[in-house]
């Protein structure tokens, strides 16, 4: 078994609607069902504006309401970390909260005071489920502060950093300082596979021959994605137990031919 909370930001084509883009994604993605389960969030573009936004999020809370609560879990903030305010957007995401939705940010992928203000806003405002990249985030004591105390799992991308100039070298990047030496929850992503050319196994490998992983750290980070997916229960529970079972199996397996 496999979940996948996927991004999506909808759009208007010629004689479509957002209604229109968002359930012929949904029906595409039951299509697929099986092993591999998808869940979606649904992105809110910060440049697009507030009323932009609004609208997306109406088309959202709409398909909720036509029942669609099991495939749309959460709303993400997301697009140019230079425009925008995330502040403008937070009535937005307490609606979309109590609406029994997540929220999850992109944040601090620019080192401004505005980006710092804005997030620190936020977070000391409404529950969040999980930052995106948060390239200078340990940089600000207050954030840093924050986030710890609310344990707010981290997606962390290298190749995506590394591509988009955020981060010199694998070496240097901020997986050290959340994963390994504050502990921090850390989900290793991919951000956009097909634009980045890279996958999942690739970026853990890149994780683990860059700090020197363990097998059994590499467990840690696989079952903290699991715990920090979107699904609803049972099944994220259900995803934790086949992991477990499956990398103790492994780790058994890897133990035993280091003795032999």
């Amino acid at each position: 078994m496999c979940i996948r909370d996927r991004r999506t930001t909808p759009r208007r084509f010629p004689g479509t609607t957002k209604h229109h883009y968002l359930t012929t994604v949904m029906d595409v993605v039951r299509r697929g069902w099986g092993a591999l389960q998808v869940r979606l969030l649904v992105s809110l573009d910060r440049a697009q504006g507030v009323a932009e936004a609004a609208d997306t999020l109406d088309t959202v809370l709409q398909l909720l309401q036509e029942g669609h609560s099991e495939l749309l879990v959460g709303v993400d903030v997301s697009g140019d970390p230079a425009r925008g305010d995330m502040r403008d957007l937070l009535p937005l995401l307490q609606r979309a909260r109590a609406a029994g939705l997540a929220v999850v940010l992109h944040c601090c992928e620019l080192l401004t005071p505005s980006c710092h203000d804005e997030l620190l806003s936020v977070l000391s405002a409404l529950p969040v489920a999980r930052l995106g990249h948060c390239t200078f985030l340990s940089s600000s004591p207050q954030l840093l502060a924050l986030v710890m105390a609310n344990d707010i799992p981290m997606e962390l991308c290298v190749t995506s950093n590394l591509c988009t100039g955020t981060c010199a070298a694998p070496a240097a990047h901020h997986f050290r300082r959340w994963a390994l030496e504050l502990a921090h929850p850390v989900c290793v992503c991919t951000d956009d596979m097909g634009i980045f050319n890279t996958s999942l196994s690739n970026e853990l490998l890149l994780v683990a021959e860059t700090f020197g992983l363990t097998p059994a750290q590499l467990v840690r980070l696989t079952l903290t994605a699991a715990g920090a997916a979107l699904a609803r229960q049972p099944l994220k529970a259900a995803l934790v137990d086949a992991i477990s079972r499956k990398t103790n199996e492994l780790l058994s397996a890897f133990h035993a031919q280091d003795d032999s």
